[in-house]
């Protein structure tokens, strides 16, 4: 992949060119000292330049003078979940959508999909998903003058908000255990390799 994508010029926004070449991280499980699973050790992970830029910098990246599109894909690692499961799940259907009659957040849909969705990812990789969006959450209004501080939830309503979520996604609960996300993270990232050795195999 490295020697392919050392035959394009990459440039960000500004018009810099940078290296595009990756670094390939990928373990699952690995053995810690004791004979038990290492999580620290254990994701899949493609790393390169593009990775230090700006969030909202990133689709100004151009490659070979052409401008590129940066894909998002919504719940991947729950929708692996159900595939892991083998649980067909009706179109349209959303990991994160909680029932507003039966939610305690009072922040707009905008606002209250977001603070699900961000609860959803908690539920893979804490143990604790209550006490980590609490702190997550925390972590975010230090860094910002952020638009939620004043619906932000407390930490009963983060609560019942996990629970209202388990019970939507009652299918794949066994993934809610907060050590399935480097399991996850690394089908996610062997997923990615796929597609980028079939686009690299037609150029």
């Amino acid at each position: 992949l490295n020697d392919f994508l050392l035959g394009f010029t990459f440039k960000t926004v500004d018009g810099v060119i940078f290296d595009p070449q990756m670094t390939r991280k990928f373990s699952i499980y690995e053995k810690d000292g004791k004979g038990s699973p290492n999580i620290f050790d254990s994701y899949g992970r493609y790393i390169n330049s593009a990775q230090n830029l700006p969030q909202s910098n990133r689709g100004g990246i151009t490659i070979n003078g052409e401008s590129v599109i940066e894909m998002d894909y919504t719940s991947n690692h729950a929708f692996i979940c159900y595939e892991l499961r083998g649980v067909t799940i009706p179109e349209g259907f959303r990991p994160y959508h909680v029932d507003e009659s039966k939610s305690p957040l009072t922040g707009t849909p905008e606002q209250n999909r977001s603070f699900y969705k961000m609860a959803m990812m908690m539920m893979f990789n804490s143990g604790n998903p209550t006490t980590s969006v609490v702190n997550e959450l925390k972590n975010v209004y230090k860094k910002e003058d952020h638009k939620l501080q004043e619906v932000c939830p407390t930490s009963k309503e983060v609560g019942i908000v996990v629970k209202l979520l388990k019970e939507v996604n009652k299918k794949i609960k066994k993934y809610f255990e907060g050590v399935q996300a480097p399991y996850l993270q690394n089908l996610d990232s062997r997923i990615a390799e796929q597609v980028m050795i079939y686009l690299m195999e037609r150029n």
